[in-house]
């Protein structure tokens, strides 16, 4: 008999021991996802660059990068538009890299609780589209994703005041992935060439100085963007190499901006850009 409960005894242990190692989860790090034509995307981080009038989102993982510009910082539905701007308002642009290709976005929406640092994405990027998109965030920066603020300075009679900043005033061939949305340039490789070009004074007050050596008859595309990535001015199709900037606008958003510009020459696309400091009183 004592051998008989002995042997029933120690199933009921075993099964009890196996409900308490069925009922122990362990944690889950849940991250940004979203599917493309059934095809799901897992981010291995996401991160928020947070200035006091914008947020730029960051996801990327081994085959994809997600970058959304945010026109609000504490906006929490935003729809997706073709031009961000400095006075737009719940409106957001977004850029994807999937292996080496380039899509903008074209339609859609966004839906964050901030609170948690989650949200829903539901963007269209031509004929491919984000479906089931949940935002998860890794890590908030308070800082733009793109600095500005290393100028060439240079005084109102073009000379230089501090050491020049060899990545400004040059035709570049390397560009961030968010830095495409100005031009919509899908292009993976850009064309360089060698272009004197000179911007001064910097800082400026409200105008700016401009020499391209270029021929009278090449065009340019001038965009002046705040540190959002979003678009305070533009002159399009400015038929010139020596001019002057009008930029007085008191509503443009900080103090530091990047002046990106596109020159059509030799039936080629160039780009390039130059960081600008804005004085709060006049440059003499």
């Amino acid at each position: 008999m004592r051998k008989t409960l002995f042997i029933l005894f120690i199933p009921i242990l075993i099964a009890l021991a196996s409900c308490d190692k069925d009922n122990s989860k362990p944690n889950t790090i849940v991250k940004t996802n979203f599917t493309i034509e059934g095809k799901q995307y897992l981010a291995t981080r996401t991160n928020i660059y947070l200035t006091d009038y914008g947020k730029v989102v960051e996801s990327y993982g081994d085959n994809f990068q997600l970058t959304i510009v945010l026109s609000d910082v504490t906006g929490t539905s935003f729809e997706i538009t073709d031009t961000l701007t400095g006075a737009s308002k719940n409106k957001a642009r977004s850029i994807l890299k999937i292996d080496n290709t380039f899509y903008f976005s074209t339609a859609g929406s966004i839906e964050l609780d901030n609170a948690n640092k989650t949200g829903s994405l539901k963007i269209s990027f031509g004929n491919i589209q984000i479906k089931d998109g949940i935002l998860h965030t890794d890590s908030i920066l308070n800082k733009p994703i793109i600095d500005f603020t290393r100028i060439s300075g240079i005084d109102i009679i073009g000379q230089a005041t501090s050491i020049k900043d060899p990545n400004d005033w040059i035709i570049r061939s390397d560009f961030h992935s968010i830095e495409r949305l100005i031009f919509n340039e899908p292009s993976d490789a850009f064309q360089t060439k060698e272009i004197r070009i000179a911007g001064f004074p910097n800082p400026l007050y409200n105008t700016l100085y401009l020499n391209f050596d270029i021929s009278q008859n090449e065009q340019l595309d001038l965009f002046l963007v705040n540190e959002n990535l979003e678009i305070e001015k533009k002159f399009l199709k400015v038929q010139a190499n020596s001019f002057a900037l009008l930029l007085d606008n008191p509503e443009f958003k900080g103090h530091f901006y990047r002046l990106y510009y596109k020159v059509y020459s030799d039936n080629k696309n160039y780009y390039g850009s130059g960081d600008l400091e804005f004085s709060s009183s006049p440059i003499y």
